[in-house]
């Protein structure tokens, strides 16, 4: 969630002077455990013309519940809005429903990456699944001892994307300051140590012609739990912090193919020195309709996701004692960042559970027409 609303309204650490305000908390919660509680939540907040916000477990920066479902298994199984097989929700008329490809289908396909919150409140989803098994696995990691030699690696890597987007299967999860460049994992479903040696020795051979110094291994894991806990420090809860202000862009292959100058430029004015380090972070995964096996109209999902190379995101961390003001400060930093990518490659668009509220383009950021007569808001076409 984003730190913007985890404020110190009735903080118990400050001073006993100050006034308890609720601040950006919520004015009441329901907790939901049934359809009953779920319509009649809904029946209060309509009569008493209440905003309300769905949240439930899940990754938002936003605070509340939805997703398009990206994640590391993506390039051979697709996202998980390519893996709903049914939704029961409430709708905010009260009505109990399950929605499905064949019964209230339009409503199916709406929650199918338009937001579990934005047409109704999800009770529960059936999904697929799939056998477990090997997972080839591998890291990368070089630091900016030369900035000719450590820029060139990036463009290298930006390259060498291009040729992974045609394995499949294959994703990556990198990131990268203007100090060091790391990759902290990269998967291929079903293959071996050897299989993903094979795909990133081309890269290993690119740094070490450009003298770039370098840490790096492979590894093949029986199950995708033991490939996971080896490439996710501190488990269970990970690497992660809410003390950090994200914003990003899906990267198309168009801009690494055609305009990788401008982007390497962009990478470098963001990623400079300033008083708080901004992070630059990739997960690629090639999600197109060939790919994972659907259609275009199958589901909500943003049609930039299909033509992306990677999902780019920018994070920048702070202090958890921090002021409001900093973080506000930060914000718009970051609202600085998305739009100097945006003017690279304005058809494209975001992903909204890392997007920015404050922005000031927010509308046709959030929420875009995709397919005639139907919305999403899972990104935009701007």
């Amino acid at each position: 969630m984003s730190p913007y609303w985890l404020n110190n309204s009735c903080s118990a650490f400050t001073s006993l002077e100050l006034a308890c305000t609720l601040g950006n908390i919520a004015s009441y919660a329901v907790n939901f455990n049934c359809v009953d509680d779920a319509a009649a939540g809904l029946k209060f907040v309509k009569e008493n013309n209440i905003r309300f916000t769905v949240k439930n477990t899940g990754h938002d920066f936003l605070g509340r519940s939805t997703g398009v479902g990206h994640g590391p298994l993506e390039g051979i199984y697709g996202l998980g809005a390519n893996n709903t097989l049914e939704f029961e929700v409430v709708t905010a008329d009260g009505r109990h429903l399950v929605a499905t490809p064949t019964k209230n289908s339009h409503l199916y396909w709406a929650l199918n990456s338009g937001g579990g919150g934005t047409y109704a409140v999800v009770l529960s989803q059936t999904t697929k699944a799939y056998a477990d098994g090997p997972v080839a696995g591998g890291s990368i990691r070089f630091n900016n001892m030369n900035d000719v030699g450590y820029w060139s690696a990036v463009e290298a890597w930006q390259k060498r994307l291009l040729v992974f987007d045609n394995i499949a299967g294959f994703n990556s999860v990198w990131g990268f300051t203007n100090e060091t460049f790391v990759l902290s994992s990269a998967k291929l479903p079903g293959a071996n140590a050897s299989t993903m040696s094979a795909a990133l020795n081309p890269f290993i051979q690119e740094l070490e012609k450009l003298n770039v110094v370098h840490t790096y291994e492979t590894s093949g894991k029986s199950t995708y739990y033991e490939h996971f806990a080896q490439y996710t420090p501190n488990l269970p809860f990970g690497d992660y912090s809410t003390n950090e202000i994200i914003g990003g862009r899906l990267i198309p292959r168009s801009a690494v193919q055609n305009t990788l100058t401008d982007l390497l430029a962009t990478f470098r004015n963001i990623s400079r020195a300033r008083t708080h380090r901004f992070k630059i972070n990739g997960i690629a995964s090639n999600v197109t309709h060939t790919r994972v096996g659907n259609t275009l109209g199958s589901n909500a999902v943003l049609p930039a996701w299909r033509d992306s190379l990677y999902w780019l995101n920018m994070d920048v961390r702070f202090d958890p004692a921090g002021t409001v003001e900093t973080i506000q400060e930060l914000q718009a930093q970051m609202n600085e960042n998305q739009d100097q990518l945006k003017v690279l490659n304005p058809g494209s668009g975001g992903y909204m559970n890392e997007g920015r509220f404050d922005n000031p383009d927010w509308k046709r950021i959030t929420t875009e027409q995709t397919m005639a007569g139907c919305w999403t808001s899972r990104g935009s076409m701007i």
